[in-house]
C-alpha cells in the first residue's frame, strides 16, 4: 500500500514538472507592455534581459502563466543593472 501511494505521488510530481517544461517550450507572441496594462500573472516562468551596459535601457521579456494556465509573454524596457562593470 505504501509503495503504491509513493508511486502515485512520484508520478504526479513528475507530471507537474513535465507540464511546466512543456509550458516553457511554448513561445507565445510577446505583447509590448504599456503603462496601466493589466497583467494576470499566476506564475513567472522566465525573465530574459538583453545584455547592456550599466545605466542603459535594456529590453526584458517575461514568460508567465496566467490564472487560466495559459502561457503569456510580455516585453518591456528597463534601466540596465549590469553589475559586471561596477568598481
Amino acid at each position: 500500500m505504501k509503495l503504491t501511494l509513493m508511486s502515485v505521488a512520484a508520478l504526479s510530481l513528475l507530471g507537474g514538472v513535465a507540464s511546466l517544461a512543456q509550458a516553457e517550450d511554448i513561445q507565445p507572441t510577446s505583447e509590448n507592455y504599456h503603462y496601466g496594462m493589466a497583467l494576470e500573472v499566476a506564475k513567472v516562468l522566465s525573465i530574459h534581459e538583453e545584455p547592456g551596459t550599466k545605466n542603459q535601457i535594456s529590453t526584458v521579456k517575461m514568460l508567465y502563466l496566467d490564472h487560466n494556465d495559459q502561457v503569456r509573454s510580455v516585453t518591456y524596457l528597463k534601466q540596465s543593472t549590469n553589475e559586471h562593470n561596477q568598481n
